[in-house]
Parts: structure tokens; C-alpha cells; sequence
């Protein structure tokens, strides 16, 4: 009688605990072949730092046996707000998280002679009801100008002749060319 073994591989889990990022589905790896490359999560307002397993960072997991937990670790984005009023008046930067933007309000009280405040605008002319939230590659200091918007008010000039021909109203705003007025 012979007897002949028959092997199988066990394959062992790799939980991720992902700690706010979005969610990673458990992988597996065995005796005979790790895992050369972690995949990388993705969490709103924060950069991806690695990932650990018993508080030492690792990039890959090497052959070998038994379940492996890591653990996401994670570096908050700073934003600093900067304002270009056009107006001749300065506010302050404002530092900010994504975890408190909610907070921060965009300055609302701006007046320029003339002008109407018609709103804060990023640099691509979108307008904005919020302080921005952005990320770049894997940066955790961001900066950020926002521009103020201003709006002309519009005055009707209406001639009185004094009797003369009637002339038509003029619509001016300060920043129209001048136009000469009427003579008799």
C-alpha cells in the first residue's frame, strides 16, 4: 500500500481597517506568496499615511502564515484661506480642516463704493457658497485665494429740457465711458 499526501494551501486573511476611509474589501496571501503591493484607500479632507500592523508601517505583506490586521493611518488637509477683496481692504487668512469647514463662513460683509458685493469666486470664475475643500497629490497644507466680485450699480440719468426736446434716459454705472451731456 501506497500512500500518497495531497497538499493544499491555507490561505490566510488581510483585514483592513480603514479607520473613516472607504471601505477596502479583505484580501488573502499564503506561505508560498505574499502580497507585494497594499492597495491605498481614499478619505475626504485627509492624506493616506500607510498602513500598519502592530504600530510598525509596512508596504507589502510577505509570505507567511496567519491572519494580518492593518490599520490606516491618516494626516489631516490644513487649508489657509486667502481673500483678494478689490475693495482696498484686508482680511485675514483663515486656517481651516475638513472636519471643521462646516464652521468657517465666508466673510459676507464687504462694501465698495459704487458696487454691489456680488460674492467670493475661485480662480476659474466659479462662484462659491463655502470655503473650498480640495486635495493635491499628497499634500496636507493646502492654500487657497478666493476673489471678491463686485457688481456696478446701474443709475438712470433723466433730462429735464425745460421744455426743449425730450432726450432719452442714460444708463451709466462708474465704470462706463463718459458721455457728453446735452447743450442747447
Amino acid at each position: 500500500v501506497e500512500f500518497v499526501a495531497d497538499w493544499s494551501l491555507i490561505s490566510y486573511k488581510i483585514i483592513y481597517e480603514e479607520k473613516g476611509g472607504k471601505e477596502i474589501p479583505d484580501s488573502t496571501y499564503t506561505i508560498e506568496q505574499g502580497i507585494s503591493e497594499l492597495p491605498t484607500p481614499e478619505r475626504e479632507g485627509f492624506v493616506f499615511d500607510g498602513w500598519y500592523r502592530d504600530g510598525e508601517k509596512v508596504t507589502s505583506i510577505p509570505a507567511g502564515t496567519g491572519d494580518v490586521t492593518l490599520v490606516a493611518h491618516w494626516e489631516v488637509i490644513t487649508y489657509t484661506l486667502s481673500f483678494v477683496t478689490n475693495n482696498g481692504t484686508t482680511i485675514e487668512p483663515i486656517v481651516y480642516t475638513y472636519t471643521n469647514a462646516n464652521a468657517v463662513s465666508l466673510p459676507a460683509d464687504l462694501t465698495k463704493a459704487h458696487y454691489t458685493f456680488d460674492g467670493w469666486y475661485d480662480e476659474n470664475g466659479t462662484k462659491l457658497e463655502s470655503v473650498p475643500l480640495s486635495s493635491k497629490n499628497d499634500q496636507t497644507e493646502i492654500e487657497v485665494t478666493i476673489y471678491a466680485k463686485w457688481t456696478p450699480f446701474e443709475y438712470t440719468i433723466t433730462f429735464d429740457t425745460n421744455g426743449g426736446t425730450p432726450l432719452e434716459s442714460k444708463k451709466y454705472n462708474i465704470e462706463a465711458d463718459t458721455f457728453k451731456l446735452p447743450t442747447r
